[in-house]
This record gives structure tokens, sequence and C-alpha cells, in this order.
């Protein structure tokens, strides 16, 4: 499981004035025990969670797999978002459950980290000759970590959260990885949020 370090730097200020603190947690391929890790987290925050679950989507890791391919596979996550929803509107009590075999997963996740060199990720964007200067993706980088220099996108690696939104909203498709991709030609957006609502929520590039 991967916690953005944005978001875990949010957990650690924010203060939560509810008796009932829920989370739902999405994932791609695999969880590796998401909630459990949440859970540990949390309480070492002072955070007292009352309902953790975890919600399969589309796995937009783009050197990994082929957006193409991910939206044809039924994760049935309407059906599901909708059993979450019922839950929490009952305030259901309940952390998703944790296997060996996820713990097990999540150290196998560690272990591929460990092998990378340090600071790996804040390297992995790549603007190419195709940038028309359109600015999106900066507005909708959430650590600020793109910037316009005459009509062209940089980015600044340091605090990039590899979160891929800049490649993924790129209209050019002019934004790329370092690493291979599984289709460079591929990309994913979720129909349900708008470009719009996401540019407004980063508050970037104003």
């Amino acid at each position: 499981m991967l916690f953005y370090p944005m978001v875990k730097e949010f957990l650690k200020k924010a203060d939560f004035d509810t008796e009932y603190f829920y989370m739902v947690l999405t994932y791609g391929n695999r969880h590796g025990g998401a909630a459990e890790l949440a859970m540990d987290y949390c309480e070492s925050c002072g955070i007292h969670p009352s309902y953790i679950n975890v919600l399969m989507m589309v796995d937009n890791w783009l050197p990994s797999f082929d957006m193409n391919e991910q939206k044809c596979i039924e994760k049935k996550v309407e059906e599901h978002l909708r059993v979450i929803k019922e839950e929490i509107d009952r305030r259901t009590e309940r952390i998703s459950p944790v296997t060996d075999a996820d713990r097990a997963a999540h150290q196998q996740f560690l272990a591929g980290q460990a092998a990378l060199p340090e600071n790996a990720w804040q390297y992995m964007i790549q603007i190419k000759e195709g940038c028309i200067g359109c600015g999106i993706c900066q507005k909708v980088c959430p650590s600020g970590s793109i910037r316009m220099e005459n009509s062209k996108a940089v980015h600044i690696p340091g605090n990039c959260q590899s979160c891929l939104a800049c490649v993924h909203h790129c209209p050019q498709k002019a934004i790329g990885l370092s690493i291979p991709e599984k289709n460079p030609d591929a990309r994913y957006r979720n129909e349900h949020i708008s470009l719009q609502e996401i540019m407004e929520a980063n508050g970037q590039g104003a």
C-alpha cells in the first residue's frame, strides 16, 4: 500500500471533529493489507477510525498497467461503492480484514522499492516536444511540481508525488515517463470527476 507523502502529512496535521471517522482506500491490483496499514498510521496520528474499507478501481500506474486493458476489466465499482455507502450511512463499525497473503504482498512491494535508487520516482516525469503550453498539467498537479516557462511545461523534482495526474490529463500526450510504459498511447480519467473540478480543487497555476 502506498500513502502519498502529502496524504500522510495531512493526516498528521488535520483536526477531525467527529465520532465516526471512516476511510475508503482505492486500489487497482493488490491492496497489500491497506486497511490494517491505514489503521496503524491513523492511530499513530491520534485518529481512531470506526470504519475502513478497500475499493478496487482502475489501476492507473502506467509502468505496470495498460489503461485500455484496465478499463475493460469488470471490477464492479458501482456495486461495491453502493455497499460501502450503505454501511457508512448505518454507521457500521468495521475494518476490512487482512490476510497473511496481503501482508506478504506489501512486504514484496517494500522490497522492490528498497532496490530502487533513492528518489528514483522524482525523475520519472518527462515533458516532450509536443507540449503546447496549455498549463493543464500545472493545474492538476497537487504538489506544485510543474511550472510553465516560456510557454512550456517544466517538471520540478523534489516534492513530486508520482501520482501521474499530469501524464493522464495532458491533452497532447506530451508528458511521458523516463521508464517503459505498458501502453504509452493509453491514458485514464475518472468519468465521474471533471477536469475543471480537479483543477479547482488543487488551486495550482491560477
